[in-house]
């Protein structure tokens, strides 16, 4: 994980569960600026194996051409705290970049803002 946490894929634009025909390569870094707090940058980037019109349970709804495999590069950024005892905050924020697989949509970046919060009883 990144700053002591697991990345999951609902915290991602492209949001694919399913990894089949899927290479995803992703780095990142973090800090604990504050004793309760993490604060991650991670860069995704998206391929098909094989050229498909479809992507798997995706978060975005824009068809790929079939013809080319890169799908895009992704920025994300996540910002974790521990507001009060037993109560979790995460901030995300994303950008996805669409690759040469979408020709049509290939200047529409999609975003991502996210606010989750856990308590634990």
């Amino acid at each position: 994980g990144f700053a002591g946490r697991r990345v999951k894929r609902d915290e991602t634009v492209a949001g694919a569960d399913e990894l089949s025909n899927l290479s995803v390569f992703t780095v990142g870094a973090g800090i604990q600026p504050w004793r309760r707090t993490s604060l991650e940058i991670l860069y995704h980037t998206y391929r098909q194996d094989r050229p498909s019109r479809s992507i798997k349970d995706s978060s975005i709804d824009a068809k790929p051409s079939g013809i080319e495999k890169g799908l895009g590069s992704e920025i994300d950024l996540v910002l974790g705290m521990r507001a009060i005892e037993n109560l979790d905050v995460e901030v995300v924020l994303g950008v996805f970049h669409p690759g040469d697989a979408f020709p049509a949509g290939r200047d529409a970046d999609a975003y991502l803002g996210k606010i989750k919060l856990r308590y634990d009883f």
